[in-house]
């Protein structure tokens, strides 16, 4: 498991063309469709914002810290995370982008289904052991 709480993400300009380039038409409904895709889609923006967030602390003139790489999210990230990992995304852009919009009830929504449904599929898991 990853301590998501140990790093800094920042949705800056680098951040953002890098995101457009990669996802040429758009990631907010991949990042929610709960597929795989998602989970891929998720671990590239933590790992991008947590790179971002750590760059510019550096340059801040902060000591150094650790950051998270795609491959360090992509084998430590529990399942039971992946909602967690979502909303810091949503959140950090979010903030990087300063917009309020009436979509964050319909996100917050999705992010709960998505939940349910992760404990749902975990619960399931380990009936099965």
């Amino acid at each position: 498991m990853i301590n998501l709480n140990d790093y800094t993400y920042l949705y800056n300009a680098d951040a953002h063309f890098k995101a457009m380039e990669k996802f040429p038409d758009g990631y907010f409904s991949l990042l929610l469709s709960g597929s795989k895709d998602a989970f891929d889609t998720a671990v590239w923006f933590l790992a991008e914002l947590s790179l971002q967030g750590e760059l510019v602390r550096r340059y801040m003139g902060e000591d150094k810290k650790n950051y998270l790489t795609e491959e360090r999210v992509r084998h430590l990230l529990s399942i039971k995370q992946l909602p967690d990992v979502i909303k810091i995304v949503v959140e950090t852009i979010k903030k990087g982008l300063e917009v309020e919009t009436d979509e964050d009830e319909e996100i917050d929504e999705v992010l709960m289904e998505l939940q349910k449904k992760t404990k749902r599929e975990t619960e399931s898991t380990e009936q099965d052991f």
